[in-house]
């Protein structure tokens, strides 16, 4: 008989264990829904509507409920041609291009180029909150993952015009942008002096040829090749995969990678073999164009947030990211 009651007991637990669970999810659906539709998608900005959801996954959070997983990302991703003509078919087939118009002047279509550069990196790390929202979800823990905010190409005029771009000159040119009073150097990466940038390529030379086999002599040769399509990819990486990365790497330069206005710089550049720098950000080393990537730790978690960097949109070199999903259109 005692049996039999304690039996009864614990079945009524378990029940009310699941009828609380079932109505903790119920609950959290409605109000995840309310605040969905709560939201105006009808916006023509793509990166607005990107913002939005960005903002509501992060801010969904009940519990150990995965909610996250629940709100999907509403972020596209955009593809900018450069041109001097009418056409532009380095998309493809592919019909909603901005097509941007690039100066017939070498040194103004540089600068033109500069411009696009310097604004979409902005404009990456604006949209996805700026290292201050959680676009991961919270249950996320096989590799980094990854937005890919846009794609820029330049056409077959263009690229005889510009064929590349160092990172010095992105940079510089950055510092010397100023939206509001403050450059977007600043607004992007927190950093005011390009004396920083600079130390931070240099420690990255040497990290990379230290760790790589691409041996490259100055800062100058950290470019972005223009005579291929690029994209701009944003990410955040889970602890665990951050210390997998980093385990047995550190101290490969003075005890460290450089640490610039809390974040750190890490180099990577371009080919056909996967290494690890000193940081625990992959490498594909072989190639003769490369640059340096940047991350911080996220405030809220463990997880490190890697500001929106310049690579080539290449099979080879996004594989290389190893990241386990690019949620944006490709």
């Amino acid at each position: 008989m005692v049996m039999s009651k304690n039996l009864f007991m614990d079945k009524r637990a378990i029940m009310w264990k699941f009828f609380i669970a079932v109505l903790v999810l119920v609950i959290s659906l409605a109000v995840i829904l309310l605040l969905y539709y709560g939201i105006d998608w009808s916006s023509n900005s793509d990166k607005k509507i990107c913002h939005q959801s960005i903002v509501l996954r992060s801010s969904v959070t009940l519990g150990d409920l995965p909610t996250q997983e629940i709100v999907p990302l509403n972020c596209k991703t955009e593809k900018i041609c450069l041109n001097r003509g009418d056409k532009c078919s380095e998309f493809g087939f592919e019909e909603k291009i901005r097509r941007e118009k690039i100066s017939s002047n070498e040194d103004k279509a540089k600068e033109d180029v500069l411009e696009l550069f310097a604004n979409e990196l902005y404009d990456c790390h604006d949209t996805v909150g700026r290292g201050l929202l959680q676009f991961m979800p919270k249950t996320w823990s096989s590799n980094s993952y990854c937005l890919m905010c846009s794609r820029i190409a330049l056409d077959e005029e263009s690229k005889e015009l510009v064929k590349e771009i160092t990172y010095l000159e992105l940079y510089a040119y950055m510092k010397n942008k100023k939206v509001d009073g403050v450059s977007l150097l600043e607004r992007t990466y927190g950093i005011k002096r390009l004396d920083d940038m600079e130390e931070a390529l240099n420690v990255a030379l040497e990290i990379n040829n230290k760790k790589t086999n691409t041996q490259l002599e100055s800062i100058e040769d950290f470019k972005i090749d223009l005579t291929q399509e690029n994209a701009i990819v944003v990410q955040m990486s889970p602890d665990n995969v951050w210390k997998k990365y980093t385990a047995g790497t550190l101290g490969a330069v003075g005890g460290g990678a450089l640490v610039v206005g809390g974040i750190v710089a890490a180099p990577f550049s371009l080919g056909s073999s996967l290494s690890l720098t000193a940081v625990g950000i992959g490498v594909v080393a072989g190639g003769a164009t490369g640059g340096v990537i940047y991350s911080s730790n996220f405030a809220e978690d463990d997880s490190r947030y890697v500001y929106p960097t310049v690579y080539p949109y290449t099979i080879e070199s996004l594989r290389g990211l190893e990241c386990s999903s690019f949620e944006t259109a490709p």
